[in-house]
């Protein structure tokens, strides 16, 4: 008897029934209808024939087979290059425009959107235009076919979440999300530009620099991630995007997640695209900083093998070369063995785009600091070497990057670059600011801490090393080595004060220190602590969060031994290791000293400070010092170092060498030439050359140079002639680019700023930077030994104000009010002519 067609049992049925799932009696079922149904009979010989062949072929696996298909999954790059166009080809686009969820034009509340720009697995995005403030945006929302997906709309909204708590240069900005018509929407800014994997489709081509820097803004993204506590979990060159103006963006936070919820017990995350997760995140689950920095590895692996041209030059192969050794630390199937944190991925890029061009011939290329440009295929890359490095360049005598001691480390040649001086030596200095602080000074005598009331007062500015003294360094001047961690790029250690007090001697009586007029010595213990400080007020320079100590110095927690100078992040005034690595020796004031010995019962003069890598955090606070119990007894050891200070205006030499005869302050008072710039009505004097900037007044009280035209660069240039050469610079005040109130030129993506100075119309040399890594006190005399024997001074500013929201953020240069004194720019001026005081 045959059953009609219609009561046939399908395949799937007949395989749920056969395995017993569904209701109870499955195959007493199944076995019933296939006595009376043929067809369905013989349905079931081909699912037993089929299910034995499978059986079969399990059952030969091996172990080392299973190995071997999970190598190929770990191994296998999507991306090959017949594969680029697969996302978004032709038909595809079609596809999209065909399925988007609005018909174009429309308006979504504010928003008028205008066209889809691309289509994603979960999003569609929109071009459009904020109604009001005539801004042109990106809008996203959940694809059509996804709306009702719970996962898609999790992953949405965790995408709003980390972009509203995140902004970064290298990141799409977020600037609105709303909900409109039972939809979800996040509004971004809109990216002029490819992504890397488009890029690479078109065939076009980088030059290495072009290429690091690329990779150095996908790099300073993931640490900026990293860094607020989230992990991107998406690294691909399809959310790799490179703007118009040469930018990277990273995009696409759809998969991010908070660090925390990865690393708690049981926790396993498959997300990601294969090709870009590593081995123990496909394998395990298990996620952390280096799934993304192997994605990143990965990218870069990708940007070198698509889109490199030929690289001639020796010195062009030495660095793909090293390019080519960081992709495989970031790579390496051996989670223990791949590099953990961002920022060792920052600094090696750096190093390299350093290494790639001299400083003389970036200086020369820049032309004054202007963007270069670069032909991609068919459009235009901009390449602002200057923000690439965040650092500052200067004049050839000012730099002494010749140095042949300088050349085994091409981030010590960063530093060089970012330095306000560099002596003669190759020790870069950066200038400690005149001025005053009231505090306590936590006095530590073996394990017993006293407080002791404090008033720190700087009269004069100084230089002071912006690292501490490397064991380089120190057998150069004192011509032996001392320590018991060697490395040349390490602190020098096992030190005694009379050790480094005679370095200092010896480091003075160089025939080039001499010259310029340098007299070194140990810093007092308010000076150190001021410079620690950089105007913080908290208990460490970055907060009062012990935690963070981390990112900024190395003690017992994280290091078993000094490391490499500046391998951790600087303060607010370029100084590095001020906590941590080696305790720096400092000498007491007579005020400190009477109060401490008053305090304490000690007799000691000097002491260290700023803890060490063999001691806790808690030591490395600002304002304790060690001081010995018995100073006669007292033996270093391989945690005490030291860092030196020197004046900042070069003192007089006399001519038959016998040594320094007064500083410049001893000058005739006859001499003292003064330039004001007065804001207050119409400005005097009026700037030689003004683009885009306009003199605003704030309710008639407050007047500053600020952009015209929001969203475009200004330019403000002044030129002063002097009537005699420059002998020395009294003041230079308050000459620094500060947005709102806040006069503390930190980094703000909406507000940028330099501010730039030369002399007799040589190379401008940038004083203040809004987007270095090391955001620069305003009111330092910087600089300026430079200028000394111009019969010129120049001044130009460069600034950028834009919008976040509703709000918009002002750069503003020379802020004044009515109530204060013009801007004062005071010389000494060569005492061999005749000059009527001003």
């Amino acid at each position: 008897m045959t059953q009609d067609a219609s009561d046939c049992l399908s395949q799937n049925e007949i395989s749920r029934l056969a395995s017993g799932s569904g209701s109870e009696g499955g195959s007493e079922v199944l076995g019933a209808h296939l006595d009376l149904c043929d067809r369905c009979r013989d349905a079931f010989k081909t699912f037993l024939a089929e299910t034995s062949r499978l059986e079969n072929r399990l059952s030969r696996l091996t172990l080392q087979d299973l190995d071997q298909a999970g190598k190929a999954l770990t191994n296998e790059t999507p991306l090959q290059p017949n594969d680029l166009n697969s996302w978004i080809g032709d038909k595809a686009g079609q596809l999209a425009e065909q399925t988007a969820l609005f018909s174009t034009p429309c308006r979504l509340g504010q928003y008028e959107l205008h066209g889809l720009i691309a289509p994603g697995g979960m999003g569609e995005v929109y071009r459009a235009t904020h109604s009001r403030l005539k801004r042109e945006v990106a809008v996203k929302v959940i694809r059509r076919n996804q709306q009702e997906s719970q996962v898609f709309y999790e992953n949405f909204l965790q995408e709003i979440e980390t972009l509203g708590q995140l902004d970064h240069p290298n990141m799409v900005r977020a600037f609105d999300a709303l909900e409109f018509d039972g939809y979800l929407f996040l509004v971004m800014e809109l990216l002029d530009g490819d992504s890397l994997k488009l890029i690479a489709s078109h065939g076009k081509v980088f030059s290495l620099i072009e290429a690091l820097g690329v990779m150095l803004g996908l790099a300073r993204a993931v640490g900026h991630l990293h860094d607020n506590g989230y992990l991107h979990l998406d690294i691909k060159p399809s959310n790799v995007m490179v703007l118009a103006d040469g930018r990277t963006k990273l995009i696409d936070y759809g998969l991010a997640m908070p660090s925390e919820d990865t690393s708690r017990p049981g926790v396993k995350v498959f997300r990601g695209t294969a090709g870009y997760m590593p081995p123990e995140q496909l394998q395990s689950g298990l996620v952390g900083p280096s799934t993304d920095l192997y994605g990143a590895g990965k990218v870069f692996e990708f940007l070198v093998e698509n889109c490199l041209g030929s690289q001639p030059g020796s010195k062009k192969n030495a660095v793909l070369q090293s390019l080519n050794e960081l992709i495989h630390q970031m790579t390496t199937s051996q989670c223990d063995q791949r590099i953990q944190d961002a920022s060792v991925v920052i600094h090696r890029l750096e190093a390299l785009v350093y290494s790639l061009e001299s400083p003389a011939s970036l200086v020369s290329a820049l032309g004054g600091h202007r963007a270069r440009r670069f032909a991609i295929g068919g459009g235009v890359f901009s390449v602002l070497l200057l923000f690439i490095l965040g650092g500052r360049f200067w004049s050839s005598d000012q730099v002494a990057l010749d140095a042949p001691t300088m050349d085994k480390d091409s981030k010590w040649a960063i530093l060089l670059a970012r330095s306000d001086i560099t002596n003669t030596i190759g020790m870069p200095m950066n200038v400690l600011p005149d001025g005053t602080l009231t505090n306590e000074t936590l006095v530590k005598i073996e394990k017993e801490v006293t407080k002791v009331p404090n008033q720190i007062f700087l009269p004069q500015p100084l230089y002071m090393g912006m690292c501490e003294v490397t064991q380089q360094q120190y057998a150069e001047v004192m011509g032996e080595h001392v320590n018991s961690y060697p490395g040349e790029m390490r602190p020098v250690e096992t030190v005694t004060i009379e050790d480094a007090m005679e370095f200092c001697r010896r480091l003075s009586d160089l025939p080039g220190e001499k010259k310029a007029g340098r007299v070194y010595r140990l810093p007092t213990s308010d000076e150190w602590e001021y410079a620690c400080r950089a105007n913080a007020s908290t208990e460490y320079s970055f907060s009062d969060k012990v935690w963070q100590m981390d990112a900024h110095g190395w003690y017992n927690g994280n290091s078993g031994s000094p490391q490499h100078i500046a391998s951790k992040r600087s303060n607010g005034w370029g100084f590095f290791d001020m906590h941590g690595n080696v305790s720096e020796l400092v000498v007491l004031s007579d005020d400190d000293f009477n109060a401490i010995s008053e305090a304490t019962g000690s007799k000691c003069w000097w002491g260290y400070k700023g803890g060490s890598w063999a001691l806790t955090a808690d030591d490395a606070k600002c304002s304790q010092i060690a001081i010995p119990a018995d100073p006669s007894k007292f033996k270093t050891g391989g945690g005490i170092g030291f860092r030196v200070v020197c004046n900042l205006l070069p003192a007089e030499v006399d001519e038959s060498g016998g040594g320094q005869v007064g500083g410049a302050e001893e000058a005739s008072s006859d001499q003292l030439y003064t330039i004001s710039i007065d804001l207050r009505g119409k400005p005097d004097p009026a700037p030689v050359h003004l683009s885009n900037a306009i003199l605003f007044r704030e309710s008639e009280s407050v007047h500053y140079w600020t952009t015209e035209e929001i969203g475009k660069w200004a330019e403000i240039e002044y030129q002063f002639e002097l009537p005699a050469p420059i002998e020395s610079v009294e003041a230079f005040e308050h000459l620094a680019w500060v947005y709102n109130d806040n006069h503390f030129p930190s980094f703000d993506p909406y507000c940028q700023g330099t501010i730039e100075v030369c002399g007799d119309d040589k190379q401008w040399h940038v004083i203040f930077h809004s987007e270095s890594d090391l955001p620069i006190v305003d009111q330092r005399i910087t600089a300026l030994p430079l200028l000394r024997g111009s019969t010129s001074v120049g001044l130009r500013a460069r600034l950028y104000s834009g919008r976040r929201g509703k709000y918009v953020y002002y750069s503003q240069f020379l802020r004044r009010g009515d109530h204060e004194e013009p801007h004062q720019l005071k010389f000494r001026l060569s005492p061999s002519e005749s000059l009527a005081a001003d």
